[in-house]
Parts: structure tokens; sequence; C-alpha cells
């Protein structure tokens, strides 16, 4: 192949070694220069002297790279309908006209006159025409979102989120937050193989342009329109995803200015704890209320030393007043059912905390639980105890397989969980049941709807057809992650015994919900006096961690009755006595109390 004069190519060796090599013939042709920014391409900007508003040049990237417009057709005259200062229109019927166009079925080829002719409808239409984004719930915002590839940008959105304190407190900012995304070139994660050369050795320093790509982004930022978007924050989740928060500084506000706001990180200085603190102000939660730093009290942590090593029994684990956990389940729309305990975010204060009849203070903080100094009064949620589902997954199946469980038990679970699958196309009462079971919560409501108002599964086509996708998407889950439901099993957060009732190796765990089996052999359920819809457990129950990795990560305990705990619903409570307290080991967060057959564990499980 000839190149001109001067002209590189890519080290397509280096760069794309997982790309299967062509014989093929390649091309080399003069195109459009419609994009710009030789470091992020195909960024498509205005030609000079016109400068577009951000919003409507975050569009036109959208538009283009979707494939609703081509970009080599863009010239001057059709920047110039899109330009507020010169457009017959106002920036509402541009933004209007652009959300129209992105939702055509086909490639608009003459772009400049579809807008002309639609500006032409909006000046003899006597209403104006209204935004096609839909008003959101409390706690969820409009988000511009920037998906970067080796080779390419995508321009997303913007895209409902739920809220976090950052977005909350600058909410007049928010079309200056960007959520960025590194991908590759088929929309699927980065992995860490992708960012060394093929062959290289662990000793070797040499990186790919992936690399270069991605550390240059998050150095320079993006440039759109008139706005450069600089690195801001991650939260924990984020770092999964490849994925981080980006700020538009603009006079009197800066990204450093929003960290500086968020706590005083000095002391931390470790990079990726420093990063992890950041992304603490960045988790998804409710806000709730405002608790002053004399309305809390710093109790201390329950500690146990045993040669030279201390074990914190009370890590992460506070206590709510009674009366506050009830405003606060009030704030969070539960004001019917107010949860046992939180998962919060206070400040720089960080964990769960349980509901605590005793407790005079609204909150009872630990030390244990500060990450960092913060003056923020608002009191976050991101989660409270309440019915979740259960499953089986490949790493524990492992483990329980590894301490004796046969096989075969999990291979009629899976039968089970099928049939259970297999039913709900066919019986409504089945379907009720396998929704509320499998899918809790808001995204099925419509569909227990209708099943309760007497619409069969196999009579109407919408609840067939959604039912049909409940079932594939849970067979999917199936067959790649080996996720089996089991029927009577739980979710739950660990909570701390606060009385000191429980002695080493027993556990308090009271469950919520009617229509679960009543338990034979080692393991029971039976009612609470306190009401109807609350069962307490009692017996042997396995307790592991999620996720769980080592075969000492699925213990045997013994679950009792401990009157004074009868107000923890949905939550495992843990002691705080013993040599070693249990959650040192486990970071409990599922349970079970199935595994149906004389050869199996306890059929009360915890996990």
């Amino acid at each position: 192949m000839e190149l001109p004069y001067r002209l590189e190519l890519p080290d397509f060796k280096e760069n794309f070694a997982y790309y299967k090599e062509s014989e093929d013939r390649f091309v080399l042709e003069t195109g459009s220069a419609y994009s710009r920014s030789l470091d992020l391409v195909p960024i498509v900007g205005p030609p000079d002297g016109i400068a577009l508003p951000y919003e409507i040049l975050f569009k036109i990237n959208l538009l283009v790279q979707n494939g609703c417009v081509a970009g080599p057709l863009l010239d001057s005259n059709f920047y110039r309908l899109v330009d507020p200062y010169r457009a017959p229109v106002s920036i509402s019927c541009i933004e209007h006209a652009l959300d129209k166009l992105y939702h055509l079925k086909e490639c608009c080829y003459e772009p400049s006159r579809w807008l002309t002719d639609q500006y032409r409808k909006y000046m003899t239409s006597r209403s104006k025409p209204s935004s096609p984004a839909i008003s959101l719930d409390d706690g969820l915002v409009y988000v511009h979102r920037v998906q970067v590839t080796p080779s390419r940008v995508y321009f997303c959105g913007p895209e409902i989120n739920v809220s976090n304190r950052v977005l909350r407190h600058f909410r007049r900012d928010i079309d200056n937050f960007l959520r960025i995304s590194f991908i590759d070139e088929d929309l699927d994660k980065i992995h860490s193989t992708d960012l060394s050369p093929r062959g290289s050795s662990a000793t070797d320093i040499t990186r790919t342009r992936i690399y270069t790509r991605i550390l240059s982004t998050l150095r320079n930022g993006i440039l759109i329109g008139d706005r450069k978007f600089e690195f801001l924050a991650f939260s924990s989740s984020q770092l999964r995803e490849s994925s981080a928060w980006m700020f538009a500084s603009r006079y009197g506000l800066t990204a450093a200015e929003i960290r500086e706001w968020m706590g005083n990180f000095r002391e931390i200085r470790n990079v990726a704890k420093y990063a992890a603190r950041l992304g603490q102000s960045f988790s998804s939660s409710k806000e709730t209320l405002s608790v002053h730093m004399d309305e809390i009290e710093i109790i201390p942590d329950v500690k146990i030393e045993i040669g030279k090593t201390k074990y914190v029994f009370s890590d992460g684990i506070g206590k709510v007043s009674a009366e506050f956990a009830r405003k606060v389940a009030s704030k969070c729309g539960l004001k019917d059912n107010p949860p046992s305990a939180f998962q919060i975010r206070y400040g720089g204060y960080k964990g769960v905390v349980a509901a605590d009849p005793t407790s005079s203070k609204k909150l009872s903080l630990r030390d244990s639980m500060r990450k960092y100094e913060s003056e923020l009064t608002k009191l976050d949620v991101l989660a409270w105890s309440k019915y979740q589902p259960c499953f089986l997954n490949r790493q524990l199946i492992s483990l329980l397989s590894t301490l004796g469980i046969w096989d075969e038990i999990f291979e009629k679970k899976q039968r089970e969980a099928v049939r259970q699958l297999d039913a709900i196309l066919t019986d409504p009462l089945k379907a009720q049941e396998a929704l509320e079971l499998m899918s809790p919560g808001e995204n099925t409501n419509i569909l227990k709807e209708l099943l309760i108002c007497g619409y069969k599964p196999d009579a109407e086509p919408f609840l067939s057809m959604m039912l049909q996708t409940f079932r594939a998407s849970k067979l999917l889950e199936l067959r790649t992650k080996t996720r089996i439901f089991i029927p009577n099993g739980r979710s739950m957060m660990g909570c701390l015994d606060e009385t000191r009732t429980l002695n080493y190796g027993q556990v308090f765990v009271q469950i919520s919900g009617a229509g679960y089996r009543q338990l034979h052999g080692e393991s029971s359920l039976f009612s609470s006096s306190r009401s109807r819809q609350r069962f307490i457990v009692q017996g042997l129950v396995v307790v592991a961690k999620n996720p769980c990795l080592h075969p000492g990560d699925v213990r045997v305990l013994k679950a009792v009755n401990v009157p004074a705990l009868h107000h923890m619903v949905d939550c495992v409570v843990f002691p705080q006595k013993g040599m070693r307290y249990i959650l040192t080991m486990l970071k409990p967060r599922l349970l079970w109390y199935e595994l149906n057959s004389s050869h199996a564990l306890p059929r009360f499980i915890v996990v």
C-alpha cells in the first residue's frame, strides 16, 4: 500500500492486536473535513465565525453519530440555521427541531431544507413546541454522556440518572456535568490486556495507544463547543464500568472547588483511597433531612485484640433513633413501613445505621464510619432493609460443592427455577408470584396490576409479550451466570446486636412477607406476635459473604429468637461477643433458607 508523503498510519500490530488480519485491498480516499479535534474524533464543530451553544452542538454530534444526518452535508448554511443568533426561531424551537430530527426513521440527506420547512411550521403555528423530554420524579436528573472508543467519540443523551449529593447541590450547573465512559469499538468493556502490547513482559512499561488515549482524555479533558470538560471524580460502581464524571468549569466554580466542597482529603495519601473517598459523594442516593452536629453522638467501636491483631466488631455500623428513622423513612416514601436499617452517607461518614428504640440521639456514629472530614449535614440514603430476592451464582455453587453439597441438588434447583419461569406464560397466579419474588419493585408493577385485574398471560398480547421478555432475561442470567433463583431466599443487610444478647455463633433473622412455607427439620419459621407478615427464623443457618471466594466465606451459625430484637426486620443481626467478629470474616448480604435435601446443609442459609 502506497501512502502520500509524510502520511503516517497507526501501528496496527501494537494498537489493534486483537483484530483479525485482512488480505483485502485498502483504499485511501479524501473526504470532507467536517470533524475536528484530532485527539478525540469525530467531534463535529461549526466553521469559523459561528459559535454554537453547548446544548445545540451536543445534539448535532448525536445526530451525526447515530446516522440521522450525514456529516459531510453539514455546511455553513446548516450551522447558520441552528445558530440562535441567526436562526429565525428561538433556541427552544431549534432544540425541538433537532430532537424531532433524531426521531425520524431514516437518515435526512437535506438537513438544511428540512430545518427550513420545520421553522416555517413553527412560525405559522399558534402554539409553541413542547419539549419531548418527560418530567422526572424527585431524585432523578438528566445528564449528558460521552462514550470514548479507541478511534471515535459517541454522544449520548441526555439520559435519566439517579441524583447524588454533588448533582443535588449544584443543580443549577447540571448541564456542566458530563459522564464519560471508555469502551472498545464493539461498545464492550475495555480490559487491562488491551492497555499493553501483546507479548510484553510484566516488567515492560510499554503501553498501547489505547492507554495513551484514555490518559490524554482524562488529563486534557474534552472540548465541546465553548465548554471544556475536565476530570472530576468517579464512584466505585463507575470504576468497575470504566466511567467517570467530568465538569466544565465556569467563572466562580471549578472542578477543584467542587472537590474542596466535598470535604478535606489532605490526610489521605494513598491514591486509590483518595479516589474512593471522592467517589463517596457520587453514590446514587436520596436526600432526606439535615442533622446538625449537636444532634449526633460519636460512640466507641466494639473491638477485641488477639495477640497483635485487632478486630473491629462494629466496623461501619451505627445507630439511628426510632423516631428519626420514621422521619427518614417518610422522606423516602416509606411512611407505612419504616425500614429497620439504612445504608447512608453523612458528611464524611458512610455505613449502615440500624434503628434503636433506646437511642435518644438522631444518629449514633462510630469512628470506623468516618472516612474523611466534611462539614456537610445532609443525610443521604442509598438503600434500606427490605425484601430482596436471592440467587445462587457460580462462586457460591463452587464453594458449596467444595463443602460437600451434591451437584444433583443444584441441578434440581435449576429445574425448579426453569419450571417456574415456564409456568408464568400460562398461569396468572404463577406469573404474579414469580414477579413478586424474582423482581420486586416498580419495574413490574404494570404487569402485576394487569394480572390482578384478571388479564390472562396467554390471552392479552402485551402481557404475554412482556412476560416472555421477563422469562427470556431470567433464562439468560441462568445460562450465562448460573443465577438460580431460591424461592424462599433473601438478600439482607448485616447489623450489630446493640443489646449484647446474642452469643458468638448466633444470629437473629426476622423476615417480612406472606406466603412462605414452614420449614421442618433443623430450621423453622414462625409468625412474630407483632405482625402476621413477619417471621422469625430459628435453627441452624448457613452464612456466606457476597462475593465469596474462599471456603471459609461460608459459615454455619444458629438463628435464635431474641424478643429485644423484634424491631429488626429484613436484616441479619450479628453478635458483638466472641473471639472474632463474624462480619470481619463475612460481609453478609444474601439470605436463603432452603436447599431441600437430606444431603444438603441446614435448610436455612444466610449469605
